[in-house]
């Protein structure tokens, strides 16, 4: 089995789980919002040796299921990872894929990489999920994290939610490890927002994997703003995950 079956094989139950609460609490007219379900994406290159590859996590589709409306049982839906390609000049975090995966990989870097994201059910239009529906799901997303950790087994996972500012999307990371502050091995600044707050990249070694959590893209930035996000990103693998393929 390739580690696409293994996974879909080993969340299905925790998937169905999710959409007997969903069902139950959240109708599909809830204030008229319809929601999207989404599971890992795996390219078709990406290596099955176990400890190698790139596997980023970004919060939420934020409108990108054009599938949408579908139903929590739709979590096996795949989408062609071409799209971000595509999708990569108008969406920011795509954009910081791109950037850090073609130094790698070059041009077909979209099938060599992993994505998942920490919410698996959001709103369809755009946007993360509400407090309400990030309950109603929560007490999954440590679980299913642990499984994408494990059998997508990635040297490298780069994490697009925040750092320096912290929404809550670490949480689940927390859960599998509360000692992370403990393991940290850089810390680097390499944007500003605002008038005071400072926009960073965390490395992280965790049971012998770099774990990178860094502050997302802003549409404003500028295209050299956003090649400084990448390069310090691409620098913490370089320097830290010696062997990465």
């Amino acid at each position: 089995m390739t580690k696409k079956d293994k996974l879909r094989a080993a969340v299905k139950g925790i998937y169905d789980s999710m959409e007997n609460t969903i069902e139950k609490e959240w109708p599909i007219t809830h204030n008229g919002e319809n929601v999207s379900t989404f599971s890992a994406q795996i390219g078709s290159l990406f290596p099955q040796e176990n400890n190698h590859g790139l596997l980023f996590i970004g919060r939420a589709t934020n409108g990108w299921d054009r599938e949408c409306p579908n139903g929590p049982d739709d979590y096996e839906n795949e989408y062609f990872m071409s799209n971000m390609e595509r999708d990569s000049g108008k969406r920011r975090i795509f954009g910081l894929f791109k950037r850090i995966s073609q130094h790698f990989y070059g041009e077909d870097w979209y099938e060599h990489i992993a994505w998942s994201n920490v919410t698996k059910i959001a709103p369809c239009g755009a946007g993360n999920p509400s407090d309400e529906l990030w309950d109603l799901q929560y007490a999954n997303l440590p679980v299913i994290l642990e499984k994408e950790l494990q059998l997508i087994s990635p040297s490298v996972v780069v994490f697009v939610i925040g750092s320096a500012i912290k929404c809550g999307y670490e949480n689940p990371l927390l859960e599998l490890y509360p000692d992370i502050e403990n393991h940290l091995v850089e810390k680097r600044v390499w944007g500003q927002y605002g008038d005071n707050k400072v926009l960073t990249s965390e490395a992280y070694m965790l049971d012998n994997r770099l774990v990178i959590l860094t502050d997302r893209p802003d549409s404003r930035q500028a295209q050299s703003f956003m090649d400084i996000h990448a390069n310090v990103i691409i620098s913490l693998i370089k320097q830290f995950s010696k062997n990465f393929k």
